[in-house]
Parts: C-alpha cells; structure tokens; sequence
C-alpha cells in the first residue's frame, strides 16, 4: 500500500514549501551577500530533499 511518504510529488512539495519560506525571509529580511546565500540554500534545498526522501525510502525497504 503507497503511503504519503512513497509519493514523489509529496516529496517534491515539501521541498517547494522550505524554499519558499527561506526564500521569503531572504527578500523581507535579509540583504546583500547573506540574501544570496540564503536563496542558494532554498534552490540546494529543492534538488536535495527530494533525492534524500527517495534514498530513506529505499533504505526502509531494504
């Protein structure tokens, strides 16, 4: 039975959801080069969740 976690495309929200938030923190909050730092850290973070969610789930099945 798939379960919320099996699901590509919630995995793929989350990450969209964490980049969103660090994203709007970097343009209300944050300026100059740590602003650009921080929206690296939101695009790493939507390649990177995504990968780490598929990698757990292969573990927990082996």
């Amino acid at each position: 039975m798939a379960t919320a976690d099996d699901n590509r495309m919630v995995w793929r929200a989350m990450s969209v959801v964490s980049a969103g938030i660090i994203a709007a923190v970097a343009f209300a909050f944050l300026d100059g080069t740590i602003r650009w730092v921080a929206l690296g850290i939101a695009a790493l973070e939507l390649v990177v969740t995504p990968r780490f969610m598929q990698w757990a789930a292969e573990q927990e099945d082996a």
